[in-house]
């Protein structure tokens, strides 16, 4: 079975990591001397990925001169511009799915998730659920809880609630008629999306036993420059 394609939200402003990312997508924030979306791609090519749609904004002809077709990480990338009017996460999705009926995954771009994404699809696609989110049961206090699991279901996704122990862990799968309510017209986050389809019981859920590692704040980031030291990441030179 060949890995759905995966979708890598890009297009934020990285607030948290200014002065770095006042002119810089943080995508391109350097780690270990590289650019972290290199790291983030090799991955995706050696995880399996065929195909990867960077959805761009800020900055996002920065993350396209950089990157390129993908051939580089024997990868087919394409790109979804925002355009003039942000369209927030979701309306970013829907617009770089297109008319596609395939399944998908979504994931950011300030993400390094060492997870085992085939087993992520098998169950996406056994189980008769319209999104799947991969949690984690969260002991790092680097990442904020906001996800309350029962053990068989996720009951609420909430980044504000003091009950919850489990975190988004940053990749979901979903079919593209999750998002045929979403407006193009003003600013709409996936996670509204996510409340709906969890209220709607809509949402499968699958456990990572990996922590999840990123470029989100500047403590996450040291914290990946420590796993990248000690890791066989690339493999070969690209």
């Amino acid at each position: 079975m060949e890995l759905a394609k995966i979708l890598v939200l890009c297009g934020g402003k990285a607030t948290r990591m200014h002065p770095v990312t006042t002119d810089l997508p943080k995508s391109l924030v350097r780690v270990n001397g590289r650019a972290f979306i290199d790291y983030q791609l090799w991955f995706l090519k050696r995880a399996g990925f065929k195909k990867v749609i960077l959805c761009v904004g800020f900055l996002g002809n920065l993350i396209k001169m950089h990157v390129g077709d993908g051939k580089q990480f024997g990868l087919e990338v394409s790109y979804s511009f925002d355009g003039e009017t942000p369209l927030g996460t979701a309306g970013s999705i829907k617009k770089a799915v297109g008319d596609s009926s395939a399944p998908f995954f979504v994931t950011f771009g300030d993400s390094y998730l060492p997870i085992d994404y085939m087993k992520v699809q098998r169950k996406f696609l056994d189980d008769p659920f319209s999104a799947l989110m991969v949690i984690l049961k969260n002991q790092n206090t680097t990442h904020r809880n906001n996800i309350i699991f029962d053990g068989t279901r996720i009951l609420k996704y909430d980044k504000n609630d003091a009950n919850a122990t489990y975190i988004d862990y940053g990749l979901s799968m979903f079919y593209p008629s999750v998002f045929d309510s979403v407006p193009y017209s003003y600013d709409v986050d996936l996670g509204c999306v996510i409340e709906g389809l969890i209220n709607n019981k809509a949402m499968n859920h699958y456990v990572s036993l990996v922590e999840l590692y990123g470029v989100g704040n500047f403590q996450a980031v040291q914290k990946l420059e420590q796993l990248l030291t000690y890791s066989d990441i690339w493999g070969e030179s690209i």
